[in-house]
């Protein structure tokens, strides 16, 4: 399968669109980190489903952080497991998790933002501060998941996509730093451009708000109207190719 190529992503406008996000607050009886979801309740997914997806992905992530493999192999998806044992294995991409994504089980004030982009897809969209060589930093992290309809379950795709050639979603501009901000003039256009020779489907999603998709052929461009400052969730597919990523946007001069 050919790679996607880099997502250009300019600056943000003021406007946005009507959804408004509820918020779940959940008590922690794991021991692990409390977290604070803002499912967007909106008609591709039922808010039971998308509390199911963020407890895949949750669960993924803390068994990571334990270490514990096994379980974290059991909720990967069909995609990235074939991804992955054609990279290596699913067990050593696992393993080689353990401190990178695992680090989202123990990361202070973690909160959870979980977008519903259509039937039997959510991107969950974690967020707090992570100790990164003994540094802690603001970090911004999105993980898409697929329900398999006969299960009724949903798996995690972490790697949903040709692992030789790297993530195929990848913010290129406006520039996002090393702690996932990125600065943003209000007023202006939000395009996105596809360098692939493969059409697929970007979907965005501003301020935890309803995603909005366009198609998106190879090496197109298109543009999203309503942004705003904020949290902003990119989501690109291809065929089975699936990939996500997130960050978060504020005006010049703010700190």
């Amino acid at each position: 399968m050919a790679a996607l190529g880099m997502v250009s992503l300019a600056a943000c406008s003021d406007d946005s669109p009507s959804t408004t996000p509820g918020t779940t607050d959940e008590p922690n009886t794991t021991g692990e980190p409390n977290t604070t979801g803002t499912p967007t309740t909106t008609a591709p997914v039922s808010a039971a489903q998308l509390d199911r997806a963020e407890a895949a992905v949750t669960g993924f992530l803390d068994a990571l952080g334990r270490g514990d493999i096994a379980v974290a192999a059991s909720t990967v998806g069909p995609v990235s497991e074939a991804r992955a044992a054609q990279a290596g294995g699913l067990e050593a991409m696992l393993r080689a998790s353990t401190e990178g994504r695992g680090a989202w089980a123990a990361a202070p004030g973690r909160t959870v933002t979980t977008l519903g982009v259509e039937p039997g897809l959510v991107v969950v969209v974690l967020e707090g501060d992570l100790q990164v060589e003994g540094t802690r930093e603001h970090r911004v992290a999105a993980f898409p998941a697929r329900r398999a309809e006969s299960a009724d379950t949903w798996f995690v795709e972490p790697w949903a996509y040709d692992l030789t050639a790297g993530a195929p979603l990848q913010v290129v501009a406006p520039a996002v730093d090393e702690q996932e901000w990125a600065t943003v003039p209000a007023g202006q256009p939000f395009p996105v451009t596809v360098a692939s020779d493969t059409a697929g489907t970007v979907a965005l999603s501003f301020a935890g708000d309803e995603p909005s998709d366009r198609p998106v052929e190879a090496g197109g461009r298109v543009v999203f109207p309503g942004a705003r400052a904020g949290l902003v969730t990119a989501v690109l597919q291809a065929g089975p190719t699936l990939d996500a990523t997130a960050f978060r946007t504020r005006a010049p001069g703010e700190a």
